[in-house]
């Protein structure tokens, strides 16, 4: 068996979760350089015609479609802990199974995070500098991307009390409400 086989055996899923999710971040940071770089020396020559301008929203579409699955994996966490909490005292086979994946959702919960939010600034970015939009995409996009910020600065601060020592059920409570806005100001701007 070659070494590099063995190597990646080695690591837990977690880990090789993490590394890749890192290369799609960095691939997607160097995609979007690029294409804000080679739309821009368009802009300036004028040269952009309807199909250019389709394919230049299809690419910030799809810069955006990590961070809508890392939103459906947190949204995801809290009904498993939800349903976990339902079926915690029944026997149940699938118990193990949702057991495992509120965990492993549990432990990559502030990655996934800074996964979305890293994602969504580079999908503001690319349609803010780059691409033609909408007033109603720009003022929707705009309201999710506070929301977010809202939620990371509530959650950078839960983790840094928690790291102290002091937390409480009033910060979950808020980083909850704003996730709750977030999710509300993102399903407008992605089907209104």
């Amino acid at each position: 068996m070659p070494r590099w086989i063995q190597a990646v055996r080695k690591y837990p899923l977690t880990a090789l979760l993490r590394v890749f999710l890192t290369v799609l971040m960095i691939m997607t940071t160097l995609a979007l350089f690029v294409t804000l770089t080679n739309s821009w020396s368009k802009v300036l020559t004028q040269w952009p015609n309807l199909g250019t301008v389709r394919r230049m929203k299809e690419i910030g579409t799809l810069i955006s479609k990590p961070a809508e699955f890392g939103l459906y994996a947190a949204m995801g966490y809290w009904v498993l802990r939800e349903l976990m909490i339902v079926l915690k005292g029944k026997p149940s086979v699938v118990f193990p199974l949702l057991r495992s994946v509120m965990l492993f959702l549990k432990r990559n919960h502030t990655f996934i995070g800074w996964f979305i939010l890293l994602v969504a600034v580079s999908h503001g970015a690319f349609f803010l500098f780059a691409a033609k939009h909408s007033l109603k995409d720009l003022i929707t996009g705009l309201g999710a991307l506070t929301g977010l910020v809202i939620v990371s600065v509530i959650g950078m601060v839960f983790a840094s009390r928690k790291q102290k020592k002091v937390t409480t059920t009033s910060q979950r409570k808020w980083h909850f409400s704003a996730a709750i806005l977030f999710v509300v100001l993102f399903l407008i701007h992605l089907y209104l």
